[in-house]
C-alpha cells in the first residue's frame, strides 16, 4: 500500500438533475434567476493521500455527513491532522490511537456533539488538541502526557472532569472559554506546574476553588469574566510571581 484513503459523504448543489450510483438526490429546485433546476445531492467521495504524508489538512467548504479515516492507521509518519468544517454529530478518532508521532489533532469549526478521547491515551507524542466550536456538551478526556494546548472554547460543555490532567506535566494552555459550565474542580491543575494560561470566559460558574492553581509557578493569564461568581478568594495565587494578567467578572 502507498496510498491511504479518506471518505466521506458530501452533500452540494449541482445543476440539473441527477441521476447515478455515486448520488443521492436530497431535493430539487428551479432557480427563477437562471431558470434552470438543481439538484442538492450526496455523493460519496474520497481524498487520497500518500501513506507517508505527515500532515493531512482537509477544509470542507459545503457539508459533509459521513466521515472515514479508518485507513489512517497506516500513516505511522502522520504529525498534523485538520478536519474543518464537517457536519458531524461524532467521529471515530480509534484510528488515531497507535500513531505514534501525531502531536497536533484540530477539529475546530465541526458540528461534533459526540467524541471519545480516551481512545487516544496511547498516543506517546499529542501536543495540542484543538476542538473549539463544537457542540460538546460532556468529554471525557484520556491521559495524555505531552498534552500542551487543549482547545475546547466555543462549545455547549454542562461539565468536564479533568482528572486525566493531572497526568500532563506539560500543559501549557487550556481554554474553556465560551460552555455552559457551572462548576468545575481545578484539582487536577495541580499537577501542572507549566501552565501558562486558563481561559473560563463566558460560563456559569457560581463558585470557584482556585487553591489548586497555587502551584502553578508558570501561570501568566487567568481569565474568570462573565460568570456569576459572587466571591473570588484570590489569596491562593497572589505569590504568583508569574502571574501577568487576571481578568475578574464586572458587575
Amino acid at each position: 500500500m502507498t496510498n491511504v484513503n479518506i471518505r466521506f459523504k458530501q452533500e452540494e448543489w449541482i445543476p440539473g438533475v441527477i441521476v447515478g450510483d455515486n448520488h443521492d438526490i436530497v431535493r430539487s429546485t428551479y432557480d427563477d434567476s437562471t431558470r434552470s433546476v438543481w439538484s442538492l445531492v450526496r455523493a460519496q467521495k474520497n481524498e487520497e493521500y500518500n501513506i507517508e504524508s505527515t500532515t493531512i489538512n482537509m477544509e470542507f467548504k459545503t457539508g459533509v455527513m459521513d466521515i472515514d479515516i479508518s485507513e489512517l492507521t497506516n500513516c505511522q509518519n502522520l504529525e498534523q491532522l485538520t478536519l474543518i468544517s464537517l457536519d458531524l454529530t461524532e467521529i471515530d478518532l480509534s484510528p488515531l490511537a497507535n500513531l505514534s508521532h501525531l502531536y497536533s489533532l484540530d477539529l475546530h469549526w465541526n458540528n461534533v456533539e459526540t467524541i471519545d478521547l480516551e481512545v487516544l491515551a496511547s498516543s506517546p507524542s499529542l501536543e495540542t488538541i484543538n476542538l473549539k466550536s463544537n457542540k460538546l456538551t460532556s468529554l471525557r478526556l484520556g491521559q495524555l502526557p505531552r498534552l500542551k494546548s487543549l482547545n475546547l472554547s466555543s462549545n455547549m460543555l454542562n461539565e468536564i472532569d479533568l482528572t486525566t490532567l493531572s497526568s500532563s506535566p506539560n500543559l501549557e494552555s487550556v481554554n474553556l472559554e465560551l460552555n455552559c459550565l457551572g462548576s468545575l474542580d481545578l484539582f487536577p491543575l495541580t499537577y501542572c506546574v507549566n501552565l501558562k494560561s486558563l481561559n473560563l470566559d463566558l460560563n456559569r460558574l457560581e463558585n470557584i476553588q482556585l487553591a489548586p492553581l497555587a502551584n502553578c509557578h508558570n501561570l501568566e493569564y487567568l481569565n474568570l469574566a462573565h460568570n456569576p461568581l459572587d466571591v473570588i478568594d484570590l489569596q491562593p495565587i497572589e505569590k504568583l510571581e508569574s502571574l501577568k494578567e487576571i481578568i475578574l467578572p464586572t458587575r
